[in-house]
């Protein structure tokens, strides 16, 4: 495990980094330890977060319960300027037409999930499975907590 000051000294040498937080739902206090707010993409799960983000000129990576929060408001989602959300595959599943719809709006769904959700009964625990068989129709990110193949 890394502390603030190893994380900012990491990113002192590797200027093309950025860092993509999750969890951490308090953009003010982070932005004020971490020196490289330019490279910074919160993860953030309430509008009061998401509102401080930009205003400290944060990316934001939206979490799907946010856009519940929002009743599923594309517009309002273009007019707070998202360019991304994290969503589960589940959500996905779920909500196609409507994540589709955002990725034709420019807005890029990051999916995760596929290690620990169900589908049919049978767990998608092979990210290579899921890249090739998926048929959602539109681009997205897929990150997972394992990488099994």
């Amino acid at each position: 495990p890394l502390d603030i000051d190893a994380i900012n000294y990491w990113f002192g040498e590797h200027k093309d980094a950025i860092l993509v937080t999750d969890k951490i739902n308090e953009p003010y206090t982070f932005s004020k330890s971490f020196k490289y707010n330019d490279r910074l993409i919160m993860e953030l799960f309430s509008l009061d977060s998401i509102y401080i983000a930009k205003t400290l000129e944060i990316g934001v990576l939206l979490s799907e319960n946010v856009i519940k929060e929002l009743y599923f408001d594309k517009r309002k989602l273009i007019e707070l300027n998202i360019k991304s959300i994290a969503v589960s595959n589940s959500f996905v599943l779920k909500n196609q037409r409507f994540v589709k719809e955002l990725s034709k709006s420019g807005i890029t769904p990051f999916i995760y999930g596929i290690n620990d959700y169900f589908i049919g009964g049978d767990v998608i625990n092979n990210e290579i499975y899921f890249m090739t068989n998926n048929s959602y129709g539109f681009d997205f990110g897929l990150y997972t907590d394992r990488y099994l193949q």
